[in-house]
């Protein structure tokens, strides 16, 4: 599940929609985890706690760019 508003949003592993910060703190850690360690193992530094920012300086180009051994 991903929520959030604009360029920052949050990813949660869970079965139901969050309505409330509350709800939020019932998602998956463990899956999280998971899944951000496969991203790191691919080149892709995430934040432990879910939140993500899209940013409008990045150009087709270096998001098509192969990652650096």
């Amino acid at each position: 599940m991903t929520s959030g508003e604009g360029p920052v949003f949050q990813i949660s592993f869970m079965s139901r929609t969050a309505r409330t910060y509350r709800d939020t703190l019932a998602a998956n850690k463990a899956l999280y985890s998971d899944f951000a360690l496969a991203l790191l193992d691919e080149g892709v530094l995430v934040l432990p706690d879910g939140r993500w920012y899209i940013s409008t300086a990045h150009q087709d180009g270096d998001i098509n760019a192969p990652s650096q051994p």
